[in-house]
């Protein structure tokens, strides 16, 4: 198990309406201890407004891709036409996506897609994909 507790702060975007995905989330971050900033869209409309207007890029953006009002793929065309954000690593999640649909979206500018963990082991390694994505862009 990796810790992350002497690296810089993550500022990190979560686009999820799943309170459960949220909170599991939130304590892998803290049992990695991972230095972070996490700020919390839990609407397609409400995260479409904020990368259309913002001034500060985070070190990544999570994107879950079923979610109300805008959908994980329209999010990520709109971060990767956003000067700002268009070089933001953006982690996609979803329970379930046919392969054709992931494919679009690795198109679109994802980095990763990866399958919405069910537990705390496996968010502990979405957590080190996190990092390693973040790492990767710093360079």
């Amino acid at each position: 198990m990796y810790f992350y507790a002497t690296m810089k702060e993550l500022k990190i975007i979560l686009v999820e309406d799943n309170e459960w995905d949220i909170d599991l989330m939130n304590y892998s971050l803290k049992q990695k201890k991972v230095p972070y900033e996490l700020e919390i869209y839990n609407h397609g409309v409400a995260a479409f407004r904020l990368f259309e207007k913002m001034t500060v890029a985070p070190d990544i953006i999570i994107l879950d891709q079923n979610l109300p009002g805008v959908n994980g793929v329209e999010l990520l065309r709109t971060i990767k036409k956003n000067e700002l954000l268009r070089n933001v690593p953006v982690l996609a999640m979803s329970n379930a996506c046919p392969p054709e649909y992931i494919q679009q979206l690795q198109q679109e500018g994802a980095n990763k897609f990866i399958n919405k963990p069910m537990d705390v082991k496996d968010m502990g390694a979405v957590i080190d994909t996190i990092v390693q994505l973040t790492a990767t862009q710093a360079k």
